[in-house]
């Protein structure tokens, strides 16, 4: 893996950009009017306190956010600490073209009944939960989202977390039988952020 160019956006631009992130394939806006924030999180409380609704992680995806981390570092940039985002140039050896990924914070829906849930970026808050150094990390926190998050968190947070080569059958408590209707695309706002795993 190797970023020809990294780009960075500041805080402002990343929670503008979140304002206007729609529910899938609808004209919803779910974070629209929500105090949006980055909130620095410390390792001794973090376990416990973010929250995951996964019950898995992808080796092959742990292992790629392992390089990108790396990579990122070797820009001079700390990956946990963004305090906005990152756009990833990388070059493809296969065919010389260049492939562009936005680098986001971990993003936390935060509500009053269920604390932080952890929305995206399980594997670097893994990575990050697992690390033996004492860095601090950045997460965009969302409050209160009009549209609620489409899954529960687990009941026994980060030790239900394993690791997998392929999802596994019960991938998340999922909260509606129509939870596809409650994804918010990230993607009409930011370049190849997330996606359902099949």
């Amino acid at each position: 893996m190797y970023f020809q160019k990294i780009e960075y956006f500041s805080e402002k631009e990343l929670i503008r950009r979140i304002r206007r992130t729609p529910l899938r394939g609808s004209n919803i806006f779910p974070y629209k009017d929500c105090d949006i924030y980055i909130k620095t999180f410390r390792k001794k409380s973090a376990s416990r306190i973010i929250r995951p609704c996964q019950f898995y992680y992808l080796k092959h995806n742990y292992e790629t956010i392992l390089m990108t981390i790396n990579d990122i570092y070797c820009h001079g940039l700390d990956p946990y600490e963004l305090n906005g985002f990152l756009r990833l140039h990388e070059e493809n050896e296969k065919d010389d073209t260049i492939e562009i990924h936005d680098f986001l914070p971990p993003i936390l829906e935060h509500t009053n009944i269920h604390g932080y849930l952890l929305c995206d970026g399980l594997h670097r808050v893994k990575n990050w939960i697992d690390d033996n150094s004492e860095r601090y990390l950045d997460c965009l926190v969302i409050d209160d989202p009009s549209s609620p998050y489409y899954a529960l968190p687990n009941p026994n947070g980060w030790s239900d977390v394993k690791e997998c080569i392929k999802p596994p059958k019960v991938k998340k408590l999922y909260r509606f039988d129509n939870y596809r209707d409650y994804f918010k695309d990230f993607n009409i706002e930011f370049k190849n952020v997330s996606k359902e795993r099949k």
